[in-house]
Order: structure tokens, then sequence, then C-alpha cells
């Protein structure tokens, strides 16, 4: 019993290997980990970015569209002011 068989190397050995296989599955998963952590804060820097370039965008053409109802407003005075020349020259062609 003092002396190790060639199978007794062969489980030992085959044991060391099971628990280094268990310390490289756990530093492989750890790491996957901390990857996904670095990945979902560039997601998250790139979203923020992109969220306030739409903010930006929408600024910019709320300040283009805020004139609409001024300006609306002379299109239809214009209009007024052809139809009642349209009228006009109506009138004068008929007599």
């Amino acid at each position: 019993m003092d002396q190790l068989v060639f199978t007794d190397y062969v489980q030992l050995i085959s044991f060391m290997g099971f628990i280094l296989m268990l310390i490289v599955n756990f530093i492989t998963i750890r790491n996957a980990g901390e990857n996904k952590s670095v990945t979902r804060a560039k997601d998250m820097s790139e979203m923020r970015s992109d969220i306030s370039y739409i903010k930006e965008n929408i600024e910019k053409m709320q300040a283009q569209f805020s004139d609409v109802p001024g300006r609306l407003a002379a299109v239809e005075e214009s209009v007024k002011s052809a139809h009642r020349r349209i009228d006009e020259i109506k009138q004068r062609r008929d007599f």
C-alpha cells in the first residue's frame, strides 16, 4: 500500500485535470460576464448619443415649423387678394 500503482497515478492525473478544467471554466465564465458588461456599456453610450442626436433634430424641426401659422395666415390673405383681383378681371371682361 505504500507504493502507488500505475492506475493510482492515472486517477490522480485525471482528478487534477478535472480540477484544472473547473478553474479554467470558472475564469472563462467570469471574464465573459465582464465582457458583457463592457459591451452593454458601449451599447448604452451609443443609444444615449443617438437619443441626443434625435432630440437635437426634433428641436431644429420645431424651430422650422414654429412660424407656420403666421406664414399660413399670410398665404390666406394673399389668396383672398388674388381672388378679389380675379373677380374684378372677370367683371371687366363680361362688360
